[in-house]
């Protein structure tokens, strides 16, 4: 373990430490569920678990089955017979349908926490625990880095998470082993008398993470790059990233920012500055818009300079629209969803209406929790030219497409529409999304229970 003056820390009294300290600052919920796939790491995992329940946690075991090779099914058993035999449940949770033929590893990757945040809520564990590891951190790290990511990308795991699916309530994904080396955790598993499955495509050089991991493995042999130092480092731009989300909330106040249940914001748009305000702006666009990243900084910094120039900008699927007041030479700067990309336009076509029964939840444009809060059946789609502007949004100023680009409800056999202030239909996500820290997949996997 990355101890805060580098040294490496392996007893057992450390990992049960870090395991209770994870649970605690996820406000110790009464079950969790634990990920365990059958290698060093998650056998870790596994091994100090009952520090949880001597601490009057309830324990479950997931094990996912990608069914990319046919020893998967034996491994799960051999994880079920362990978790079982230290007293816990186990569910071998299966990926089915197609695989992909490219970005097999990220599309595995979104597959098995689809299928842990199911496992978890229907088992009801108000927490998920993954066993990722200080070599992790530092492989994500390079990975990002190789992107040009900047200080939220570069902070990889060392952020908090909370992970969620679709409609659902999110849940907290902890990583408490995250400043703990791999060798100290198979320490732990050697420790306790368990097994370890070594995974074969952990050494195919066709995937990124198995190229930076070789890569890590010469620097620290090579150079005396040292995965710690790597690590430390990105718990510290963790760090700084936290500490830029609370300049951000506060820059917001500041400029008097003000958010529409339409899904669009403004703010004060003389006081805007382009050094200064690029990351905040990154955050703004991102609340209103549907894109799954943020823009990066330099790229919100250049839509600003247009924006203060008077003229209007668009960058990942919002528009940035000034709108100034000769009154007093100050004026608006109005950010919303680019309602094109949803009515459709040249080469683009327009999003398809979603039916929704009576009751029926569904995640919109990633911007929008959405019930049909009727007795009938109806249509969720973006509100285009059937627009009706209350006084409030009429006095702001906000432009009609800003409101275009707005969900509302379409009952069945039906003219009226249900607007998207509609007390209980409409959940807007700007505020998660502006803040960061919670990961929204789009659909759930497909689950067959135990494979």
């Amino acid at each position: 373990m990355i101890g805060a003056g580098g040294g490496a820390l392996r007893s057992e009294s450390d990992l049960d430490a870090a395991l209770i300290d994870a649970w605690t600052a996820a406000d110790r919920p009464e079950k969790v569920m634990l990920a365990v796939s059958g290698g060093g790491d998650s056998m870790a995992l596994l091994a100090r678990a009952r520090a949880l329940t001597a601490n009057g946690a309830k324990v479950c075991v997931a094990t996912v089955d990608h069914r990319l090779r046919p020893d998967a099914a034996g491994e799960a058993a051999m994880v079920a017979a362990a978790a079982e035999g230290l007293g816990f449940s186990h569910e071998t949770l299966a990926w089915l349908g197609d695989k992909p033929s490219s970005g097999l590893q990220e599309a595995a990757r979104e597959a098995r926490y689809r299928l842990l945040y199911e496992a978890a809520r229907r088992l009801g564990a108000g927490a998920i625990i993954t066993a990722h590891s200080a070599e992790d951190l530092a492989e994500t790290f390079f990975m990002r880095l190789a992107r040009g990511a900047g200080v939220r990308g570069l902070s990889g795991m060392a952020l908090p998470v909370r992970i969620t699916v679709a409609a659902g309530a999110p849940l907290p994904l902890l990583r408490p082993f995250i400043r703990v080396r791999r060798a100290a955790l198979r320490a732990a598993v050697g420790a306790a008398g368990l097994s370890i499955i070594d995974d074969p495509s952990n050494e195919d050089a066709q995937f990124e993470r198995v190229r930076m991991r070789r890569f890590l493995a010469a620097g620290e042999r090579d150079c005396g790059v040292s995965v710690d130092a790597i690590a430390r480092s990105a718990l510290r731009l963790a760090d700084a990233a936290a500490a830029e989300g609370r300049l951000a909330r506060r820059r917001a106040a500041d400029l008097e920012l003000e958010r529409f249940p339409a899904g669009f914001a403004c703010c004060a748009l003389a006081a805007l500055n382009p050094d200064g305000d690029a990351a905040f702006l990154a955050r703004l666009i991102h609340s209103v818009s549907g894109a799954e990243h943020p823009p990066d900084e330099r790229s919100a910094q250049a839509a600003l300079l247009e924006v203060l120039s008077g003229r209007k900008a668009t960058l990942r699927g919002a528009v940035l629209a000034p709108r100034r007041r000769a009154a007093d030479g100050g004026g608006r700067l109005f950010v919303y969803r680019e309602p094109a990309a949803l009515l459709g336009r040249a080469g683009v076509a327009p999003v398809r209406p979603v039916g929704l029964a009576p009751g029926e939840r569904t995640l919109w444009d990633r911007r929008f929790v959405v019930e049909n809060v009727l007795e009938c059946a109806a249509e969720l789609a973006p509100i285009g030219n059937k627009i009706a502007v209350d006084a409030s949004l009429a006095a702001s100023g906000a432009p009609e497409e800003a409101i275009a680009a707005a969900p509302a409800l379409f009952p069945e056999n039906a003219d009226a529409i249900v607007p998207w202030d509609a007390p209980g239909a409409f959940q807007s996500l700007a505020d998660e999304r502006f803040s960061g820290g919670v990961i929204r997949f789009a659909a759930a996997a497909p689950y067959d229970g135990e494979a």
